[in-house]
C-alpha cells in the first residue's frame, strides 16, 4: 500500500505514520500481556476496597510518612509509562 507512487500529501502523511508506528508482533503480545495484568491488578485491588478496605487502607495510612512507600509510588508509575510509550 504504501510502496506506491503517492497522488497527494495525505496518502504521504499516512504511510509515513504507518512506517513509524509499526510493532513487531513480540513486542505486541508483550504489551497486550501486560495490559491485561495491569487491568486484572487493578481489578484485584478494587474488589480488595469492596471487601475489607481496612487492609490497603491501614496499610497507607501506618506507613504514610516512610519514603520508601513514596518511592515505590513513583516507582510504579513509571514502569507502567515507560512501558507503554
Amino acid at each position: 500500500m504504501c510502496n506506491e507512487t503517492y497522488d497527494n500529501d495525505f496518502k504521504r502523511a499516512h504511510c509515513r505514520v504507518l512506517s513509524y508506528s509499526t510493532v513487531r508482533l513480540p513486542e505486541r503480545q508483550l504489551l497486550t500481556a501486560f495490559i491485561i495484568l495491569f487491568g486484572a491488578l487493578t481489578l484485584l485491588a478494587g474488589i480488595v476496597i469492596l471487601v475489607n478496605p481496612e487492609i490497603i487502607f491501614g496499610f497507607l495510612s501506618k506507613h504514610r510518612e516512610k519514603a520508601g512507600l513514596q518511592v515505590l509510588a513513583i516507582a510504579v508509575r513509571l514502569v507502567p509509562g515507560a512501558l507503554l510509550v
